[in-house]
């Protein structure tokens, strides 16, 4: 953007403006690079760094001293390996040997390459890749074996890619070669990173162990960015997203990007940030493993972007019509709040795993799925840095306060009674003063005489005034004590298990009307829960007219069978949550949710017919049974009326109408959701 448009979107987004401010006076290196005593080769390989990646090599730069150039080096060693491996005018018979032979070429003092086209973009580091081997040689022997082994695995992966690319179709077609296409371009690197880490001994040993946690962190990066990249990727004529989950949603690739089939292809890329968010945990847990600030700082900043990226991409049109990115400022808060320490950065993570669910929807077919890989996100998170203790969730879901907050609530309402006495008084005041003064001015304006008069009236006037406030702030004191009294509300009464009709109409209409945020609060649960019941409502209908024989279906046996089994598994899972950590907590007050009534009662009916379904289609599933469309019909039918009832008379306990009724709105917050 230029200084025009700079200044205008940072008008309507200071927010952001401050994040660039923050972070460009406030931020302070936890090491700074001292250039003074570097060598001639050393200033060549980070200049090459900076032209090679403005991103990486700012946070390279703050790296431990005993990593600094060892990092460098093998970042500079990966990305002279991916220059060739890019570069298409170099033949299959020429590049393969030097992709396989590369780690070798780091052992030849001198040795160069200058076969690159001249437009390549890398080219220059590999005309000057001598400077690069002199500085690997001064490494640390057990870091140029690490260095070393990890440029073996991804060369001969290169060279692999680069055959099948010759002679093969190079699309990916399942999930598995899509997790192996990224561990072979980001997930060696995340385990070359630990095992330096792990060498310097600034990471857990058990990081190398559990190999699934570096793993996990190169994926969620790569994930991120072909994910982000698929417009420029297929103008390029490159494919990585899988055909294993776009072929479910469209029936050839270029599809995606066609308006007509805008909601399948947000679909689609639902799916596929679910497939990368499914490695957050391990991220996260691996983050925890690390021992030294500059290298948390190091390995967070990538993960954090990635996260805001993938909520950024998550149902957004954009990404199939242009390359899409965060903002600067968004990505300088970001940075500032990954500098931190694995608490902050995890509430970030909570923050943006919020979104991706707010942002939700009952029509995605994947819709509970990322609400369920959502609420493990948030529950590891909550596991590791719990947000409050039980005592706490205790008094919130009660309602009872500590003897502070009752004192300071007692205290709050009694200054703002006193300001609304004070307010008062003072008004009735400045009317009489008002009219004394008018008076006088008039009598000034018409009668010479009664200048002495007027004189008189406005000395009193004022006088009057003084001492009037005098004894507002008198009386207000004097009279708290028993406006408290007066004021204070009466001790709250059981509500009664049940009421009678015209009861219950009297107390609804004793109840002032809720405004629109108060509407708000009391509905979230009812809204919240609704949204499941809508997707649990698209599947069944999906189902039943999958099986209609009067309607020609476009579900094949095998989906069909995996659908329907997908909806008893879900909905059992739905209704277990709900039993285990919802009704409980809500029966306490609201007679509606307790074991002995309709609401539990309807459960069991539901899942009897549920369980019946689930057998009948297992049977299928494992070829005991042949699977027969009007049967599935009978057993949906057997329980889909007492599944819509009960779907609408839930929704319908927790609307805010009723809601109101036992619960205040600070206690709302409390309440599991």
């Amino acid at each position: 953007m230029g200084l025009a448009s700079n200044i205008f979107y940072y008008t309507f987004h200071p927010s952001e403006l401050r994040s660039i401010v923050q972070w460009k006076v406030w931020h302070s290196p936890v090491h700074e690079r001292n250039e003074k005593d570097e060598t001639e080769t050393q200033k060549a390989c980070f200049k090459f760094l900076d032209l090679t990646s403005r991103s990486f090599s700012a946070v390279i730069k703050e790296l431990h001293p005993e990593l600094l150039l060892p990092v460098c080096i093998f970042y500079l060693v990966l990305r002279g390996l991916d220059t060739i491996e890019d570069d298409t005018s170099i033949p299959l018979e020429t590049k393969e040997p030097l992709l396989r032979g590369f780690k070798d070429f780091l052992e030849q003092d001198g040795w160069t390459f200058t076969g690159n086209r001249p437009e390549e973009k890398d080219r220059e580091l590999l005309v000057q890749f001598h400077n690069v081997i002199t500085e690997f040689k001064n490494m640390k022997p057990a870091y140029q074996a690490i260095v070393k082994d990890i440029t073996d695995k991804m060369g001969n992966g290169m060279a692999d890619y680069c055959r099948k690319a010759e002679f093969e179709d190079t699309s990916v077609k399942t999930t598995a070669e899509y997790d192996e296409y990224c561990w072979y371009v980001a997930g060696l690197v995340g385990e070359g990173l630990t095992r330096l880490f792990v060498e310097a001994e600034f990471a857990n040993p058990a990081l190398l162990e559990r190999t699934r946690l570096h793993k996990s962190m190169g994926l969620f990066l790569q994930k991120t960015n072909i994910i982000r990249d698929v417009r420029e990727d297929n103008d390029d004529k490159r494919r990585f997203w899988p055909k294993e989950i776009w072929s479910k949603h469209v029936t050839d690739f270029d599809d995606l990007f066609k308006p007509e089939h805008r909601e399948a292809a947000l679909n689609c890329g639902s799916e596929m940030v679910l497939n990368a968010l499914k490695h957050v945990e391990d991220c996260l847990f691996y983050l925890a493993g690390l021992r030294e600030q500059s290298i948390f700082n190091f390995c967070a900043i990538p993960q954090a972007m990635a996260i805001a990226t993938l909520e950024l991409c998550f149902r957004n049109p954009a990404i199939f019509e242009r390359n899409i990115k965060i903002t600067k400022g968004e990505a300088c808060k970001l940075m500032f709040e990954s500098t931190q320490n694995l608490r902050v950065l995890s509430d970030t993570f909570r923050v943006y795993a919020r979104r991706i669910h707010k942002k939700n929807t009952p029509k995605d077919p994947n819709f509970m799925k990322i609400s369920l890989v959502c609420g493990r996100i948030e529950k590891w998170i909550e596991t590791i840095f719990p947000t409050q203790s039980a005592e706490v969730a205790k008094r919130r879901i009660t309602g009872e306060m500590t003897e502070a907050e009752r004192k300071k609530r007692e205290e709050e309402a009694d200054t703002r009674q006193d300001v609304c006495f004070m307010m008062g008084l003072m008004l009735v005041i400045v009317v009489i003063v008002s009219v004394v003064m008018v008076w006088g001015i008039f009598a000034l304006l018409f009668d010479d005489r009664s200048q002495d008069l007027v004189q008189l009236v406005v000395h009193a006037s004022n006088s009057f005034f003084r001492l009037a406030i005098s004894c507002s702030v008198s009386i207000s004191k004097w009279c708290a004590p028993y406006r408290r009294i007066a004021t204070m509300p009466p001790a709250a009464q059981p509500t009664p298990d049940s009421a009678a009709g015209a009861e219950a109409k009297e107390e609804e209409a004793a109840l002032p009307p809720l405004s629109a945020k108060e509407f708000r609060v009391y509905n979230r649960l009812a809204e919240h829960m609704d949204q499941f019941h809508t997707h649990f409502r698209q599947t069944y209908a999906a189902l039943t007219t999958a099986c209609d024989p009067t309607k020609k279906s476009k579900l094949p046996p095998k989906a069909l069978i995996t659908l329907g089994l997908e909806f008893c598994h879900h909905l059992t899972m739905h209704h277990t949550i709900e039993e285990r950590h919802i009704f409980p907590v809500l029966a306490r007050r609201m007679p509606e949710f307790r074991r002995e009534l309709s609401l539990i009662s309807q459960h069991k009916v539901i899942h009897k017919g549920m369980d019946a379904l689930e057998a009948y289609l297992e049977g299928c599933r494992r070829g005991e049974l042949d699977l027969e469309r009007g049967e599935v019909r009978r057993l949906l039918e057997g329980f889909g009326g007492v599944l819509f009832e009960h779907l609408d008379e839930e929704v319908e306990a927790l609307r805010a109408e009723n809601m109101r009724r036992y619960w205040s709105e600070r206690e709302m917050g409390g309440l599991p959701m």
